[in-house]
């Protein structure tokens, strides 16, 4: 059985699928590859967060920590309506593990599929390179790689034992 195979099969039997990592790590492209296969809404966190916080400014984007329970809200109510109109979602971008548990909590661990992504730090850091001129002008690359980890993103995989890790081989 082919990894995507096997994660497909894994989708469907838990149908909400959160896609998490670090800074260009590929989470977005995946979600979308995924939610194309399985007719799945795409629920990027950050289009919710921009609304919320009413910027598109990623440093002001990853300081949301004191708006966790808006955009739990939030998300609560989109991934429902996904799930009921189209049988499944696929979140991509939550840097907090508070918003985690709480979607643990609120819908289930078993009907939960979460995704890790991370090619390497070197390939992270090649594709920020590529963006910056276009998205994150003045922004460095280790400054928002350190905001992350601060947020706690790397709690997020220490606590769960029900993960799928993808990472460049």
């Amino acid at each position: 059985m082919t990894l995507t195979t096997k994660l497909l099969n894994d989708i469907e039997q838990a149908p909400i699928v959160l896609i998490c990592g670090p800074i260009c790590s590929g989470k977005s492209t995946l979600s979308k590859q995924i939610a194309q296969k399985t007719g799945y809404t795409h629920i990027p966190v950050s289009k919710i967060v921009a609304s919320i916080v009413n910027t598109h400014d990623r440093e002001s984007l990853q300081n949301t920590a004191d708006q966790t329970e808006t955009i739990c809200e939030a998300l609560d109510i989109q991934i429902a309506a996904s799930v009921e109109q189209f049988g499944g979602a696929i979140v991509d971008g939550i840097r907090q593990p508070d918003i985690i548990e709480y979607l643990f909590v609120l819908f289930g661990l078993n009907r939960i599929t979460m995704i890790w992504v991370d090619p390497g730090v070197e390939e992270r850091r090649l594709r920020w390179n590529i963006r910056a001129a276009a998205k994150d002008q003045g922004l460095s690359f280790d400054k928002i790689d350190k905001v992350d980890f601060e947020m706690g993103l790397d709690k997020i995989i220490a606590w769960l034992d029900r993960i799928c890790v993808i990472t460049k081989q």
